[in-house]
This record gives structure tokens, C-alpha cells and sequence, in this order.
């Protein structure tokens, strides 16, 4: 899976929140990956890809 564009949340005292967004499902999920400073090259390891490649899927609600 290839990264997806990169985008920032607007920034304050040199701070910035990188972002991206994949897919087009019902419902928005977000990932907080703790592991890896830089958004990009975590697609660099091999694994990251797939690992991520449902979560982006066009996957049905979860049930409540």
C-alpha cells in the first residue's frame, strides 16, 4: 500500500499534527500510532501497509 498524501492540522508554537486519510467508509476512524515519529516512513517498514490496508477499506458500520 502506498502512503496516502500527507496533510497538517494548523499549527501553533512550531507544532504541527500530520494527518492522512484513506478510504471512504460510513463511519471515520482515527489511529494514533505512538510508535513512529514521522507519518511517511512508516510506510517504509515492511508490514505497515498491509497492517493499515483494512482499516481503510470501505468497510460496513460497526454494530452498536
Amino acid at each position: 500500500m502506498q502512503a496516502p498524501p500527507t496533510h497538517y492540522a494548523q499549527t501553533s508554537d512550531d507544532v504541527s499534527i500530520a494527518y492522512q486519510v484513506t478510504g471512504a467508509g460510513p463511519v471515520d476512524l482515527v489511529f494514533v500510532n505512538g510508535l513512529f515519529g514521522h507519518i511517511e516512513a512508516a510506510y517504509d517498514l515492511p508490514g505497515y501497509g498491509e497492517f493499515m490496508r483494512p482499516y481503510s477499506a470501505d468497510a460496513p458500520r460497526a454494530k452498536e
